[in-house]
């Protein structure tokens, strides 16, 4: 594998992981797609386990790409990039089902009509 094509992979894993702190660090949970202004939620949760599915996501994308680098040189360095590929395709598809599904488990309630105008 080449250094840029390393580049290529752990950029994104770095900013999701920065994503992740911030996320967790400020409580703006606002900025998810499957936040719905209409229903309440917990946001001390949402946002702590928005923080770890974000550093679990980067961290195991950065640890697979290490891997697919240390075994290129081993195997068919076309095999490989191919097999990470697959690997990074499969983080991400997890990371988006399990941030779509969760978002559920942390509502509280829902907004009525008159706060919901008031929140403008």
């Amino acid at each position: 594998m080449s250094p840029l094509l390393l580049l290529i992979f752990i950029v994104p894993s770095l900013i999701i992981f920065i994503l992740g702190r911030y996320i967790g660090n400020t409580g703006y949970v606002e900025v998810l797609k499957s936040y719905d202004d209409k229903k309440i939620y917990d946001k001390e949760k949402l946002s702590e386990y928005v923080r770890k599915l974000m550093y679990f996501t980067s961290i195991s994308t950065v640890v697979s790409c290490l891997i697919s680098v240390g075994l290129a040189y081993l195997v068919d360095k076309d095999i490989m990039i191919t097999v990470f590929l697959v690997i990074y395709a499969l983080i991400t598809v997890h990371y988006i089902i399990k941030l779509r599904m969760s978002c559920g488990k942390f509502e509280i309630g829902v907004k009525d009509e008159k706060s919901r105008h008031l929140d403008i």
